[in-house]
């Protein structure tokens, strides 16, 4: 008896450990290899880099916060069928950071790639250091994609 036990604690940890680590996120991004799935450029920068993530585990690919944001607007991938969205840290190591939490600058002195000067960071405080240095304003996520959305409405 102790041993059927001892195989069936082993068996729920072995299954909790394939779904934990079968649920969807992040992966890395093949700079230079890898086209953008909103406008289609070569993804360049590793400071601009972003994700968006469905419920069944496919990831498309950006290569700037602006890309992420038109494809949300724009694709008929809906807030019910994502899981996550990433954004890469201005700062290096570029580590990808949850969207909804980052804090994002807009500011004409930091080219984006696609122009819109966003880049994304860990904190307020952090973003307002950029600030500081590259002028702008910091905007939270929702603020970010009024922004993008307001960008759109006028071109």
């Amino acid at each position: 008896m102790r041993k059927r036990g001892k195989t069936s604690i082993t068996l729920l940890l072995v299954t909790i450990a394939v779904i934990a680590g079968c649920s969807p996120g992040p992966e890395p991004i093949e700079y230079g290899a890898v086209k953008c799935d909103h406008c289609k450029m070569l993804i360049m920068d590793r400071k601009f880099g972003s994700e968006l993530v469905t419920v069944k585990g496919k990831v498309y690919k950006f290569d700037a916060v602006e890309c992420l944001a038109e494809f949300m607007l724009d694709s008929s991938v809906t807030a019910e069928n994502t899981h996550s969205l990433w954004v890469s840290d201005f700062e290096p190591p570029h580590e990808f950071l949850i969207a909804e939490k980052a804090f994002y600058l807009q500011s004409e002195r930091i080219k984006s790639p696609m122009g819109l000067g966003l880049s994304a960071y860990s904190s307020a405080e952090r973003a307002d250091e950029f600030r500081r240095k590259y002028g702008g304003k910091v905007l939270s996520f929702e603020q970010m994609l009024d922004y993008v959305r307001a960008s759109r409405e006028k071109s």
